[in-house]
């Protein structure tokens, strides 16, 4: 029996022009860092695991390595009316409380396994959030930005969309 098509993924596909990640918005210094930049951020952190989608998307079975979202956004230095960090992928979004960063454990993660994260597996960046739904995994993280509200996100809308007609997501990632 022949495995079902998984629907398209969204996000920017992987080009062979250098990786850039923009940090912006409610910042006291906007930030551009290359691979090495981020792997330089601190400490090489593990997340075994994280979220697992029903689409395939996830993240178990595999160990994560890179610096904690948390040491980007310190060296960001974010303003006062920043409450929210945003990841953007192409038109995905996903949006955290900036107060809920250290709990939730988001690496950006550049190792896969011990390896280089390839671009089929979300690289050369992705974020792995040890606790979350399976959209606070982004993949191909492109730029980040801090803002007051986080309206910008479309990961839950997006995510819906792509489960069809119902769109439910599980009680765990409407949380």
């Amino acid at each position: 029996m022949a495995s079902p098509e998984r629907p398209k993924q969204v996000g920017p596909q992987p080009t062979d022009g250098p990786w850039r990640l923009l940090v912006i918005g409610l910042v006291g210094k906007e930030l551009v860092f290359d691979v090495a930049a981020v792997e330089a951020l601190g400490a090489m952190e593990e997340v075994t695991g994280g979220p697992e989608c029903p689409e395939g998307f996830g993240t178990s079975g595999h160990t994560f390595a890179g610096p904690s979202l948390t040491a980007l956004i310190e060296s960001a230095e974010p303003l006062p009316a920043a409450t929210h960090v945003c990841v953007h992928s192409g038109p995905f979004v996903a949006a955290f409380k900036l107060e809920s960063l250290a709990r939730r454990g988001a690496l950006l993660a550049t190792r896969r396994d011990g390896e280089a994260m390839s671009a089929e597996t979300g690289g050369p960046v992705r974020l792995v959030p040890a606790l979350g739904a399976c959209f606070d995994s982004v993949k191909w993280v492109e730029r980040i930005t801090l803002e007051a509200d986080g309206s910008s996100a479309t990961a839950r809308d997006i995510v819906r969309a792509r489960r069809g007609p119902n769109g439910r997501l599980s009680e765990e990632e409407d949380n």
